[in-house]
C-alpha cells in the first residue's frame, strides 16, 4: 500500500473516480517487499567498541559473534588485538614484565546465540615475561608466546576457559596455579612447564592427543592435580600422556583415568586430596582406571582407588584398545616418555630398579586383568626371589637382564601365593588349630604373617621360594628385585609359643590363638584374570615383600 494515497480525503475524490478507486484498492492483501533489505544481519568478525581509560590501564572492549569481551593489561606493557577469522583473535602483548597481568572477561553476551568463549588463535608475549593471565572467558587454540620460544620466567597464575586442539603453553620456569575449564589437546597441542606446577585444576575433562606424544610435561613437581569432570564411560583423564620429572603430590581425579600414561620420576603421593567419591581416583561407571599405566620411579603411596582397575586387552583383543595394558608400578622409569607400540602391539619396558614400594594403597573395586607391582620386571629371569639364601655383602645386587620374556611379549606371570590365617594351637596345649588359606595373588606366601617356603609340609626360609601357577602359565620369566607393597598394613606374627595363661590365675584362657593377617585389604573386590596366553599380563600383586597384602574382605574372627 502507498501511504500518500491513504492520506487523501474520500470526499475530495470525484465521484467518477470513486468506482475506479474502489476497484484499485480492493485487491487481495499481499506481503510487501522491503527493497531487498535485511532486518537482521549476521556478525562475522570483531571490531573495537571503545577503549576505556582506568586507573590501572586501558580496557579494550571487543565485539565478537558471541558478545562483547573486555581485555585489560595492568602493569607494564600494552596489548594489541586483530582478527584471526571465524570470530577468533590474535593477541600481541608488548613490553610486559613479571609485574604485568592480562585479564579477559565477558562484558555482555550476544542475545539469541549460544554463549561461547572468546577464541585466541595466537597469544604472543613479546618480552617472554608476564606475571598473571586470567582469561576464564577465553579459549587458547594456538601457541602462547613466540613460536618455538617459551616464556623465560615463572608465572603466578595461568587461567583459561579452555585449551583447544592447537593450544601450546611453554614456560621455562614454574607456574603457581593453573586452572582450565576443559582441556582438549590435538596433535600439535601441549603444555610444558620446565620447573614446578604447584596447582592444576581442570573443572571439566582432560583430553589428550591420544598418541604417544606428551600432552603435559612438568620438569620437577606437579602438586594438587585435580580433574573434576567426566562423561559416560570415557573418564575424566582420557587418552593423555602426562610426564612429571620428580613428584606428583595430591590427586583428585573424580571420574577415572582412561587410556592414559602417567609417569613420575620419583613419587606419586595421593594425599592430601580426596575426591567427593571418597578416593583419590573415583569411578566412571564401575571403572576408576581403564587401559592405563601409572608408573613411579621409587614410590606410590596414599592412593585410594574407588572403583575397578581394569584392562580389556584380554577381553577385547582385536583391534587392540587405544590405551595401555593396565599396570600400576613403582620402581620403573621410562627413559622414553613417549613410547610407541612395538610390532606386536605392546609397549617398550622402562628401567626397573630395586627398592620400589607401594604403601597405604587400596582398590575398593576389583583388579581385573591388571597388575600392581613394586620393582618386578615382566622379563629377564625365572621368577626367583632375591637373596634366596639370605643377604650376603659379597653378593652383587640383583638386576634385570635384557632377555625378552613370554615369547617377546614381556608380560607378568601367573602368581599362586597364599596367606594363611585362622587359628593355631598355643604352646604346650596339644590343640590343633584351624588354619585358613587365602589367595594373595602374589609370588610370595605367608603363614601367620611370616614368609614360608612350602605349604605342605610347612617350612620357612631359607631358602626362599616363589609361587607361580605353572599350569596356567608354564613360561615363568619375571625378575623380582627388592621391593614391597603395603608394608604398613602388615602386622606382627602371633606368638605361637606363648603359654597364654590367665593373668594372676592358673590355667590357660584358651588353647588356640588367632593367626595374624594384614590390617587392611589391598583389593577389596577381588582379583580376576581371564584365560589367555603369553601375550597379556596375568592379574596379580607383585613384589618381593607382600606381607601386607590381603585380597577380599578381611575375616572378623
Amino acid at each position: 500500500m502507498i501511504g500518500d494515497d491513504r492520506r487523501l480525503s474520500w470526499r475530495s475524490i470525484p465521484a467518477a473516480s470513486r468506482s475506479a478507486r474502489v476497484r484499485r484498492t480492493s485487491t487481495a492483501p499481499a506481503v510487501e517487499s522491503l527493497e531487498g533489505r535485511q532486518l537482521l544481519s549476521t556478525f562475522t568478525g570483531f571490531s573495537y567498541v571503545h577503549n576505556i581509560q582506568t586507573p590501572t590501564g586501558i580496557n579494550h572492549n571487543i565485539q565478537t559473534p558471541t558478545g562483547i569481551f573486555s581485555l585489560q593489561l595492568t602493569g607494564p606493557g600494552v596489548l594489541k588485538a586483530r582478527p584471526a577469522g571465524h570470530g577468533a583473535i590474535n593477541l600481541n602483548v608488548l613490553g610486559t614484565t613479571t609485574n604485568s597481568s592480562l585479564s579477559i572477561t565477558q562484558v555482555q553476551p550476544r542475545f539469541h546465540v549460544v554463549n561461547t568463549l572468546l577464541v585466541i588463535q595466537d597469544l604472543t608475549i613479546k618480552s617472554g615475561q608476564i606475571g598473571n593471565i586470567q582469561a576464564s572467558a577465553a579459549e587458547l587454540n594456538g601457541p602462547m608466546t613466540l613460536p618455538m620460544t617459551p616464556l623465560t620466567t615463572s608465572i603466578n597464575t595461568l587461567q583459561f576457559g579452555a585449551l583447544g586442539p592447537n593450544a601450546q603453553i611453554d614456560v621455562n620456569g614454574s607456574v603457581g596455579s593453573m586452572s582450565v575449564q576443559n582441556v582438549n589437546l590435538g596433535p600439535s597441542g601441549h603444555v610444558v612447564i620446565a620447573d614446578d606446577l604447584n596447582s592444576l585444576t581442570v573443572n571439566g575433562t582432560f583430553q589428550g592427543q591420544g598418541t604417544s606424544a606428551i600432552d603435559l610435561f612438568v620438569g620437577l613437581d606437579l602438586t594438587n592435580f585435580t580433574v573434576l569432570g567426566g562423561s559416560s564411560n570415557l573418564g575424566g583423564v582420557r587418552s593423555a600422556n602426562i610426564a612429571v620429572g620428580k613428584d606428583i603430590v595430591g590427586l583428585n581425579i573424580q571420574h577415572g583415568i582412561f587410556n592414559s600414561l602417567i609417569t613420575a620420576g620419583v613419587l606419586i603421593d595421593g594425599s592430601p586430596q580426596n575426591s567427593s567419591s571418597g578416593g583419590n581416583i573415583g569411578p566412571d561407571g564401575s571403572d576408576a582406571i581403564l587401559d592405563s599405566e601409572i608408573l613411579a620411579g621409587v614410590q606410590i603411596k596414599n592412593l585410594l582407588i574407588n572403583g575397578n582397575v581394569r584392562s580389556d586387552y584380554v577381553t577385547n583383543p582385536s583391534p587392540h584398545p587405544t590405551g595401555y595394558p593396565t599396570r600400576i608400578v613403582a620402581g620403573e622409569v621410562l627413559e622414553d616418555r613417549a613410547p610407541g607400540r612395538d610390532p606386536q602391539g605392546g609397549f617398550p619396558q622402562g628401567t626397573f630398579t630395586s627398592g620400589g614400594n607401594i604403601d597405604n594403597f587400596q582398590i575398593l573395586g576389583s583388579l581385573i586383568d591388571s597388575v600392581v607391582a613394586a620393582s618386578v620386571a615382566p622379563f629377564g629371569n625365572s621368577g626367583t626371589l632375591p637373596y634366596a639364601n639370605g643377604f650376603n655383602y659379597n653378593t652383587p645386587p640383583p638386576s634385570v637382564a635384557n632377555t625378552p620374556g613370554d615369547k617377546g611379549f614381556n608380560t607378568y606371570d601367573a602368581p599362586a601365593g597364599i596367606i594363611v590365617g585362622g587359628t593355631a594351637g598355643v604352646g604346650g596345649s596339644g590343640t590343633v588349630g584351624v588354619p585358613v588359606s587365602f589367595p594373595n595373588f602374589s609370588e610370595v606366601s605367608y603363614f601367620n604373617e611370616t614368609e614360608i617356603s612350602t605349604i605342605t609340609p610347612l617350612t620357612f626360609p631359607p631358602p626362599r621360594h616363589s609361587f607361580y601357577n605353572t599350569s596356567l602359565d608354564p613360561t615363568i620369566d619375571d625378575t623380582i628385585l627388592p621391593g614391597a607393597i603395603n608394608p604398613s598394613f602388615a602386622t606382627a606374627p602371633a606368638d605361637l609359643n606363648a603359654d597364654n595363661l590367665n593373668p594372676g590365675g592358673s590355667g590357660r584362657t584358651t588353647s588356640t590363638i588367632k593367626l595374624s593377617l594384614p590390617s587392611k585389604s589391598t583389593v577389596l573386590g577381588g582379583v580376576i584374570s581371564h584365560s589367555h596366553g603369553d601375550a597379556n599380563d596375568f592379574a596379580g600383586i607383585f613384589a618381593d615383600d607382600t606381607s601386607g597384602v590381603f585380597v577380599g574382605v578381611l575375616p572378623k574372627s
